[in-house]
């Protein structure tokens, strides 16, 4: 009796939504998991009214990322390597069904396709019992309009299923991308001066400042600056920053000058050692010569930094970079920001030579054009193009 009340407990504990929770798949039991790699041993999903759910038996704790996707509405989350014996499995309630696959070389993903917008909150681990694994519990609610995700940044719990269950010590973070912010130039390299006397430095930094602020209130990236201040800082430096926080994406934002008043658009530019066209040639040639302004020598910078910006063979990396920037144009258009007509261009940019961070430069507009220049000084048209790119971003991780 006492053992059926015990396992009572643990049930309701669990569910929560016992009412109309059902076990969908049980791949094998916990005691047969492979040595070395996770395995999900089983899922369950519940509901209750609007709320609904999801539970994964695993065969040890794991730290997942999860984020959320639009049109059509998911809930992604994204494990490293696991093993998976589910197969794809109708859902209940707000879970229409979910299913999983390798995503790439070091991330295998989960996909919860929502019947309606939703977000994640609460979730905890449930920890390993004598008999059981851990669980990973995610519970869903209607959101209304946009599906959100900002509590993704809250610490997993962990929760004991019984007394006599001892807790973990550790408490499970989510992990986040890393994205790096470049403001272009700054202190005593001001970069293009524009139409009425503005500093390319002055609008980068305002803007990069803009686009941290946005990344991190989704709760889905952890975002570091090159600079936050009117600072000179050389070229390399920034790759390295970039690389020292194992950056997921560097983004470089510029603003270019013209002797052409009439020439205005926004364009992306990626690595290449051949430019795509003169202008970006010509482009690249001014941005690295940044780095001679104290009339030091780029081979005078250290030789492990020197080597990286002449390692061009991380095919990977550049690929990456080139859907991310049009990835990024497409939500150009999309939100009506003013392109040049060819507005994605390759050159040789110094600054986006980390051969493991995928990297792009990010030319907001001409400062020699009057309207682009009356543009970019607004806060507000800043504000749309620091949504773009976070919206680039969101797309690019999907």
């Amino acid at each position: 009796m006492g053992q059926d009340k015990s396992k009572h407990i643990m049930n309701r504990r669990e569910f929560l939504f016992s009412s109309s929770c059902f076990l969908c798949f049980l791949a094998m039991p916990f005691k047969k998991a492979v040595a070395g790699i996770p395995s999900v041993t089983g899922s369950r999903v519940g509901i209750n009214g609007d709320k609904t759910r999801f539970v994964i038996d695993l065969s040890k704790e794991i730290d997942p990322n999860i984020f959320i996707l639009k049109n059509p509405d998911r809930i992604v989350v994204d494990f490293p390597q696991i093993e998976w014996r589910l197969k794809e499995a109708q859902g209940k309630g707000l879970i229409k069904k979910y299913r999983f696959a390798r995503f790439n070389k070091d991330t295998y993903r989960l996909v919860l396709d929502l019947t309606k917008p939703a977000m994640v909150y609460d979730k905890f681990i449930l920890p390993a019992s004598a008999t059981k694994g851990p669980r990973l519990v995610l519970d869903l609610k209607e959101t209304k309009g946009a599906v959100s995700s900002s509590n993704f940044s809250k610490k997993t719990t962990i929760k004991k299923p019984i007394k006599s269950i001892k807790e973990t010590a550790d408490t499970k973070v989510f992990k986040k991308k890393v994205i790096t912010i470049d403001p272009g130039h700054g202190g005593v390299d001001p970069g293009a001066i524009g139409v009425g006397g503005v500093y390319e430095k002055t609008l980068t930094l305002a803007a990069g400042k803009e686009v941290k602020k946005q990344l991190e209130a989704t709760g889905r990236y952890k975002v570091h600056l090159t600079r936050s201040s009117d600072k000179y800082l050389k070229l390399w430096k920034r790759v390295v920053i970039a690389r020292k926080h194992k950056s997921d994406l560097f983004i470089s934002i510029h603003a270019d000058s013209l002797k052409d008043r009439r020439v205005k658009g926004a364009s992306i530019y990626t690595l290449a050692e051949k430019a795509s066209d003169a202008r970006a040639a010509k482009l690249a040639a001014k941005e690295n010569k940044a780095d001679l302004i104290f009339d030091e020598k780029l081979e005078e910078q250290p030789k492990e930094v020197a080597n990286i910006l002449l390692d061009l063979k991380r095919r990977e990396t550049l690929n990456s970079s080139k859907i991310f920037a049009n990835g990024l144009i497409s939500k150009m258009k999309k939100n009506k920001i003013s392109l040049l007509g060819k507005n994605h261009r390759y050159a040789a940019f110094a600054v986006l030579k980390a051969p493991d961070v995928p990297s792009i430069l990010v030319e907001m507009g001409f400062l020699s054009n009057r309207e682009e220049v009356k543009l970019l000084k607004s806060s507000s048209y800043r504000t749309k193009i620091a949504k773009t790119i976070v919206e680039g971003v969101d797309k690019h991780f999907s």
